[in-house]
C-alpha cells in the first residue's frame, strides 16, 4: 500500500504482475501493461485498466445491493458471441480517443 518510489518496491509490484497484464495496488489503483510497439503497447495498457476499472465499478455496485457475488457459469461464457477481429485494442483506443476530443479533456475516459 505504500507509493512505490524505490527499486524494491517496483521489484515486488513486477513480481506480483508476473505474466498478467493487471496488478491492483491496494490503496493505489492498478498497474496495466501492454505489449507490441510504443503505440500499440499504451493503447492496449490504457484499454486494459478502463476495463478493469469498468468491472470493478459494476462488481461494486452488485455487492452493494447485499446480492450474492457469483462466477458466470462455463456454459454461460460458452454461449457469449465471438465479436470477432473487429473487436480489439485498436477499435476501443479508436472509439475513446474520439469520446476524448468530442466531451473535452477534462471528462473522464470510461468504456
Amino acid at each position: 500500500s505504500a507509493l512505490i518510489r524505490h527499486r524494491d518496491l517496483a521489484e515486488q509490484m513486477v513480481s506480483s504482475l508476473g505474466d498478467r497484464p493487471v496488478v491492483v495496488l491496494r490503496g493505489h489503483g492498478l498497474v496495466s501493461v501492454g505489449t507490441g510497439d510504443p503505440r500499440h503497447a499504451v493503447a492496449e495498457a490504457m484499454t486494459r485498466a478502463l476495463a478493469v476499472d469498468s468491472l470493478a465499478r459494476t462488481t461494486l455496485a452488485v455487492a452493494a445491493t447485499g446480492a450474492p457475488l457469483r462466477p458466470i457459469p462455463d456454459e454461460d461464457v460458452a454461449e457469449l458471441p465471438d465479436l470477432g477481429p473487429a473487436f480489439n485494442v485498436s477499435a476501443m483506443w479508436r472509439h475513446l480517443a474520439a469520446r476524448a476530443e468530442h466531451e473535452g479533456p477534462g471528462t473522464p475516459l470510461r468504456p
